[in-house]
């Protein structure tokens, strides 16, 4: 069970890292397209909405299948 719990911890910190790494890297690299007729833009600014269970539980789950599979792989190895 701590394996379980260090594995899945480390798979999720990894994620994190990769996500924050990749946004700190499209923000840098982003370039806003601005048109011609300045009198169209609107004046609210609309950021939408984000949630980040539905990612964690999908990291999780493949934590958790990567976690089974190489103990499986393990054990087929070991015999």
């Amino acid at each position: 069970m701590k394996n379980y719990i260090a594995f899945i911890a480390s798979f999720v910190m990894l994620m994190l890292v990769l996500q924050v790494g990749s946004g700190m890297l499209l923000t840098m690299l982003y370039e806003p397209g601005l048109t011609e007729e300045v009198g169209t833009l609107g004046s609210t600014v609309t950021f939408g909405e984000s949630t980040y269970m539905f990612p964690l539980v999908v990291a999780m789950l493949a934590a958790t299948i990567s976690f089974l599979f190489q103990n499986d792989f393990h054990n087929v190895v070991a015999n």
